[in-house]
């Protein structure tokens, strides 16, 4: 389709949609749309109700994949961010650009996470007389990278939640955390003792920085510098360590009658068999099914904490 045949058919079946109240109604009109545009049917959706809808935030990566766009009468920038709530309509974008839709989640839930691991307010990123979050070119790779990785290996437990993990690829795209002006040292201890404590007494899998970040009241920015000064690796680096040497555990400890790799990676937190494996020989220098043949136990390799 032409851009102008393209607005007037979305506008023509907007009319529709709006028109329809039976939900199955509703549903063929959808099917029909995403058959003639060959957009996936939550973006579809989206442009057809016209908004994002009552209480959900949206993230768009503009000009993701080289196109060019419009919203609400406004270019994208080549390297930003959209983004949208129930009364900023996300219409505009979509039908150009459907790929290019990260995430919808909770906007209160996303407000509270925000302020909780940026440690500053919301608004001061995403203020809403602005369309876009500009950003740099580095700190806009970061993140659609973070993001691509979480749309590819989604968490497999309740712990780190999807909506968690977006929002901590965001703030730790555009607040830095390399400025140490002020730092409470000893309170910088105190908060890596803490974090690690949570971390291994939690009963289910840790995979996002940001849940210990959340559950012990500290920004991320606290968090990767406790972690950077007293044990000289990033939060995340530490959380995947520690769940590496859980399943090695389990492996060494069970048969192969009595478990799998699969099984033990899973409950490890770790959905992608085939990067679980590399990552695990790289740190063990043997793979997990070779663990699990043995017939032996192996002591937990542990990161020592500060005296």
């Amino acid at each position: 389709m032409i851009q102008k045949a393209r607005d007037e058919y979305l506008e023509k079946m907007r009319e529709r949609y709006a028109r329809m109240s039976g939900r199955q109604a509703r549903s063929r009109l959808l099917d029909e749309f995403c058959e003639v545009t060959g957009h996936e049917r939550y973006p579809a959706t989206i442009a057809l109700r016209g908004s994002v809808g009552v209480d959900l935030m949206s993230f768009v990566l503009t000009n993701g994949h080289g196109r060019e766009g419009r919203w609400q009468g406004s270019r994208h920038p080549d390297h930003g961010l959209a983004y949208a709530d129930d009364e900023k309509e996300i219409d505009v974008v979509l039908p150009r650009s459907t790929g290019n839709l990260v995430a919808v989640m909770p906007l209160q839930a996303f407000r509270d996470e925000f302020q909780a691991l940026a440690d500053r307010p919301v608004e001061e990123f995403f203020d809403h007389d602005r369309l876009f979050l500009r950003m740099d070119p580095r700190s806009r790779s970061r993140l659609v990278a973070s993001w691509n990785s979480l749309m590819q290996d989604a968490p497999a437990s309740e712990s780190g939640s999807m909506s968690t993990r977006l929002t901590e690829a965001l703030v730790e795209a555009v607040c830095p955390t390399s400025d140490t002006t002020g730092t409470n040292w000893p309170s910088v201890r105190r908060n890596y003792r803490r974090a690690v404590e949570y971390c291994e007494e939690s009963r289910h899998p840790v995979t996002s920085p940001g849940d210990p970040a959340v559950r012990i009241g500290l920004s991320l920015r606290s968090l990767e510098l406790a972690f950077r000064a007293c044990a000289g690796i990033t939060p995340g680096r530490y959380l995947r360590t520690m769940r590496l040497n859980r399943v090695r555990s389990v492996l060494a400890r069970a048969t192969p009658e009595e478990t799998s790799v699969h099984a033990a990676a899973l409950d490890g937190g770790f959905t992608e068999l085939g990067r679980f494996s590399v990552e695990y020989r790289r740190l063990f220098d043997e793979l997990p099914s070779e663990t699990l043949a043995r017939d032996w136990r192996s002591p937990r390799r542990r990161l020592p904490l500060p005296g």
